[in-house]
């Protein structure tokens, strides 16, 4: 399959991709552990046929896995050939878009020019010769006996397959993070196996919330537009200098119901509490989804979350989307991103780098002395880390760390402060553990020389049903802390009004004379056009709240199941939002 991708690469570079050699080599290198996971899912079906051969013997075991071997070598060119021509199209690896196209087999046939015809041939034919050599090559090896020793062996082969399936030993099963390690995209690709593609992206797409049709798609924008208008220049200016070194935390599942808050006598997060006074506080800020995944796209690219599904799942989507790393590079911004744990889980690692991210830190960049976490390693371990890389950071520079601490099984370092082992207390304790960390990593940074022109953004990446136990959809459970602050900002105040993770990009880049025209679902919060009001998605629906009130929507219902108070924004507007985010996330 490497000789697949060597091929694939070479037909790409001929048609004006471009790549150095080096990278070239690392992508065929990188692609190996997608291979094997296509391996190990191919090895399966053909261990059966060997052992249904050597239990029921009027089966023709050598005709079988003949068959077998040449249909996934047709199967294999087939993809192969139709990814070489599609990927000088559309710019990512085929998936199940394709399938999509021969449902509409009459409307698909108009666009099929001869020479894309005469190109599939000709690299189909290629794709199979490579397949029938590897063959030969195989056959000709010492011939298998199946002998009961080689029958049991091939019975414990198949529950074993389930390790390359997966990626390994590791907690992240395999995504297209493990095999993307670079800023250029092609590359990532390259090492991506389209087969794996079609499967995975099959998958996801099952989990994918319908378009909702609430009005008419005029209709839809009208009330869209009005909601986000952007054509007033004028903000207040809060930055002292339009070239902040800029900290982005963001804090596992930190709702806001923990702040100014006690569990049985003792404040949780002490530290949040003192910093929250020095700077600009969003009271009534709000996550637009409910993992990290979902928070990770709103905060960085300003996307709301929606129902069932997550963008940054999808590659081919994920990498049309703005991100504040992209507009910061105007400015000359060199970026990283610190975590603790195995940073290609739930797809990260190929958000964040086709996010242009820099420099990616994860668990791996960490001693294997220091992995004291189910995860990875603890909060204060990453927080030191970045400490010491901050200090000595060229400027400009924005750096941002996501903590995991607070993630359950929450296991601690630090001595319990509440000695409990219930969910609830369990969860307080890491997040007052991960507050500590946070208080001593800023206080370091205001004894340096580097924090007058320090912004610290602090976020949770979503909110949590503790310690108030809410339920999955009431907006209790999405109500989080933003704060702008260090040495940067230059006034203390709390903003009553509504707003959400996707605000800070425009929030921020207009501080900083950038643009934020890529940010569609992103306002700034200073604007005097600001529309306050915060939209957030949960398992299959979605909540909206203003100064008027909040409404949850049921998709399963296709109605409000639950209000309070009279929402200032209309239910034309709350079912427009919605109805736009759905649809450019299903046609991305």
């Amino acid at each position: 399959m490497s000789l697949c991708r060597l091929v694939f690469g070479f037909i790409q570079i001929l048609n004006t991709q471009t790549i150095t050699p080096i990278l070239f080599l690392k992508s065929i290198f990188y692609g190996l552990y997608m291979d094997l996971s296509i391996y190990g899912y191919l090895m399966v079906p053909l261990c059966l046929i060997i052992l249904m051969g050597h239990l029921l013997k009027w089966i023709n075991i050598k005709k079988c896995i003949s068959f077998y071997t040449y249909f996934v070598i047709f199967l294999m060119a087939t993809i192969y050939g139709i990814d070489s021509i599609l990927y000088q199209e559309w710019g990512f690896r085929i998936d199940d878009t394709f399938f999509n196209y021969i449902d509409k087999s009459n409307e698909a046939g108009k666009f099929i020019s001869s020479n894309a015809v005469v190109y599939f041939l000709f690299y189909f034919t290629i794709f199979i010769v490579i397949g029938i050599y590897i063959i030969k090559w195989i056959s000709a090896l010492k011939p298998f006996n199946l002998s009961i020793k080689n029958g049991l062996i091939i019975l414990l082969l198949i529950p074993m397959m389930i390790i390359p399936i997966r990626g390994g030993f590791g907690l992240a099963p395999m995504n297209p993070g493990k095999v993307y390690y670079s800023n250029n995209m092609f590359a990532n690709h390259l090492a991506i196996h389209p087969l794996w593609n079609i499967m995975y992206m099959s998958l996801q797409n099952r989990k994918m919330a319908t378009i909702p049709n609430h009005m008419t798609e005029l209709e839809a924008k009208a009330h869209f537009d009005t909601l986000l208008l952007k054509n007033s220049n004028h903000t207040f200016q809060w930055l002292k200098t339009q070239e902040p070194d800029i900290l982005l935390i963001i804090l596992e599942s930190f709702t806001a119901n923990m702040l100014d808050a006690k569990y049985k006598g003792i404040e949780i997060l002490p530290n949040l509490n003192v910093l929250k006074a020095h700077g600009i506080f969003m009271k009534n800020a709000y996550a637009s989804g409910d993992r990290t995944d979902k928070g990770l796209a709103a905060i960085i690219s300003s996307y709301p979350a929606q129902p069932q599904s997550s963008i940054i799942k999808y590659p081919s989507k994920a990498e049309q989307l703005p991100s504040i790393y992209k507009q910061l590079k105007m400015k000359k911004y060199r970026s990283s991103f610190y975590y603790g744990g195995d940073i290609s889980f739930a797809s990260m690692k190929s958000y964040l780098l086709g996010a242009s991210v820099d420099r990616i830190i994860d668990k791996y960049d960490f001693d294997a002395s220091t992995y004291n976490a189910k995860w990875g390693v603890h909060d204060h371990i990453l927080f030191e880390k970045m400490t010491q890389d901050l200090l000595k950071e060229p400027r400009p520079f924005i750096m941002t760390g996501l903590s995991l601490s607070s993630h359950p099984p929450y296991d601690i370092p630090d001595a319990d402060v509440w000695n409990e082992k219930d969910e609830t207390t369990l969860f307080v304790n890491a997040a007052h553990y991960t507050d500590k960390a946070l208080g001593k990593m800023v206080e370091q940074l205001k004894q340096s020389e580097r924090w007058d022109s320090l912004l610290i953004i602090i976020v949770a990446d979503h909110g949590g049903r503790y310690p108030d136990k809410v339920s999955y959809c009431e907006p209790k459970k999405f109500s989080i802390p933003i704060l702008f602050t260090g040495g940067a900002v230059s006034l203390d105040t709390v903003i009553q009004s509504y707003c959400s993770q996707t605000d800070i990009s425009a929030t921020l880049l207009r501080q900083m004379n950038i643009s934020f025209e890529p940010f569609k679902y992103s306002q700034d919060i200073f604007s005097p056009q600001y529309s306050a009001f915060a939209y957030y998605a949960f398992n299959n629906g979605m909540g909206w709240m203003d100064s008027g009130g909040y409404r949850i929507y049921s998709n399963d219902k296709k109605d409000f199941i639950e209000q309070q108070g009279s929402c200032y924004f209309t239910e034309a507007y709350i079912k427009a939002y919605s109805q736009i985010v759905q649809k450019d996330f299903t046609e991305k």
